[in-house]
């Protein structure tokens, strides 16, 4: 093998041990997209644990060879300059996770009750969808577009006659509004590149379902009929 062979099969193996430990999924904390450590994916996830504890809100400690975040204790490993935990551990000592191999997303939130470090339960702050929603406690269809997106043009029709007959609240994201408040709200629900963009979320805020390209009313119907 020539150096410069060699050289290539170096380069493929690195690029190969990185897509091994990188997630192609979107990790969300209480709704909000995940910035820190992340390696592997689905069950196999784990997370820094330093950077979720901050997202949480929750004080992280070393206790006895394993790790405390919150009132919760789970087992870590070492990995470069921080400490990572396996999703699935946090699930066992009581975090709220919900994977979706469909949308390649995993979502973590605080069990009711759980108390952040400033000594706020999770259960005291209104969540996005109650500030939103009031006290209807309805799913909600948040429809990404754009005036200039002709699959959005022909939509229009029947999605105004879903937001009037469904037991949905519908919600309405101009994605060319990057500075409004419902942009800022919701844009962590929206993921890949195309629009018309759908995302259903349950009655806590939390995104089940999304889909992709033009629709009328019928298919609108069909794509949350079990959702409401």
């Amino acid at each position: 093998m020539t150096a410069r062979s060699l050289k290539k099969f170096l380069l493929c193996c690195l690029v190969i041990s990185f897509i091994g430990v990188a997630s192609a999924e979107d990790i969300y904390v209480k709704n909000k997209l995940f910035k820190g450590l992340v390696y592997g994916q689905g069950t196999d996830t784990e997370i820094g644990i330093q950077e979720l504890g901050k997202a949480l809100g929750l004080k992280v400690a070393s206790e006895n060879g394993r790790w405390r975040i919150g009132d919760m204790i789970v087992p870590g490993r070492k990995q470069d300059d921080t400490v990572v935990v396996f999703v699935s551990d946090l699930k066992k000592a009581g975090l709220m996770v919900r994977h979706n191999p469909e949308l390649d997303t995993i979502d973590i939130t605080m069990p009711k009750g759980q108390r952040t470090s400033s000594g706020e339960s999770s259960g005291d702050r209104t969540s996005a969808a109650a500030q939103n929603w009031g006290s209807s406690n309805k799913p909600t269809l948040v429809y990404f577009g754009a005036s200039w997106c002709g699959p959005c043009r022909t939509t229009k029709p029947g999605l105004s006659r879903f937001e009037s007959e469904s037991d949905f609240n519908v919600i309405h994201v101009d994605i060319d509004q990057k500075s409004s408040p419902t942009f800022t709200q919701y844009r962590s629900y929206f993921e890949g590149n195309s629009i018309p963009y759908f995302a259903v979320l349950d009655a806590s805020g939390r995104k089940v379902h999304a889909f992709v390209g033009g629709q009328t009313y019928k298919t609108l119907k069909q794509q949350t009929e079990k959702y409401k």
